[in-house]
């Protein structure tokens, strides 16, 4: 017995590659000689393991990387190696070979709607508008402000998917005006 040494090394089409969040990545692990005995496990750096079964020389696993969300996190960089291996009745093992990836936000957009209860309904002078805003996703990291053409500022915090804001329409007075078309939108956020 002259003590021969097993490499495993792993690999990945993506290496050096971006990957966009909600993608995934596959690793594989090869030896240079046929597993024997039983499976050789071989565990990633980032928990992950990959059987190879005996007879075989290589196997693979996918990897989802962070989900696919709303909110804005910026690239996050993986680096996955091998971190230990069992079993293949081997003599000896060395381990080779380092994935990395670049994950990246892929620009999700957020839907902000502007709704009203009294939305084409008369309201009488001295009355009240109560606008709302609502999102399709909740928010994160600092509150929404949302700007609305009548120079209304709606803020939805943290956590919260909706926020509103109630505005008084022309105040009641004795003088004959008629009536008065009032058209709200969302000019800024």
């Amino acid at each position: 017995d002259n003590g021969t040494v097993t490499n495993v090394t792993l690999s990945s089409v993506t290496n050096g590659q971006t990957v966009a969040e909600g993608g995934s990545i596959t690793y594989t692990v090869s030896t240079d000689h046929a597993v024997t005995g039983s499976p050789l496990v071989v565990t990633l750096s980032n928990g992950s393991q990959i059987s190879i079964p005996v007879g075989a020389s290589s196997g693979s696993v996918t990897v989802g990387v962070r989900s696919d969300d709303a909110y804005s996190q910026g690239p996050e960089q993986q680096n996955v190696s091998i971190s230990g291996t069992s079993g293949g009745n081997f003599e000896a093992v060395t381990t080779t070979g380092t994935v990395s990836n670049s994950v990246t936000d892929n620009g999700t957009v957020t839907n902000v709607t502007l709704s009203s209860a009294t939305n084409g309904q008369a309201v009488a002078e001295g009355g009240s508008i109560t606008y709302t805003v609502s999102t399709d996703h909740a928010v994160s990291g600092s509150p929404l402000v949302v700007t609305l053409s009548n120079g209304s500022q709606i803020s939805i915090p943290v956590g919260a998917s909706s926020g509103s804001v109630t505005v008084g329409v022309r105040s009641d007075d004795a003088y004959s005006q008629g009536p008065e078309q009032q058209n709200v939108s969302i000019s800024g956020t």
